[in-house]
């Protein structure tokens, strides 16, 4: 599944996670998107490893005006 960076942040999260063993798409953030929609971006280390986000929550921050400016449909529900 193509995932933007708040997919990602969570499976890097629960791929530590003591006898998990069905991970998801571990990725740095440019292998789908030039533009992800977080900060700081999912990078891939010069040995192959991603390091797990160390924020609070996800470790990373959505950015707002991105996912506004890449949202083709919204839909609410009262």
């Amino acid at each position: 599944m193509l995932e933007s960076g708040i997919g990602e942040a969570f499976n890097i999260g629960v791929s530590t996670l003591p006898n998990y063993t069905i991970i998801g798409d571990v990725a740095p953030s440019n292998r789908y998107f030039t533009d992800d929609v977080i900060a700081p971006f999912i990078e891939l280390n010069r040995d192959g490893t991603i390091e797990v986000p160390s924020a609070a929550g996800l470790g990373v921050t959505p950015d707002g005006k991105k996912i506004r400016r890449y949202t083709v449909e919204r839909i609410v529900v009262d």
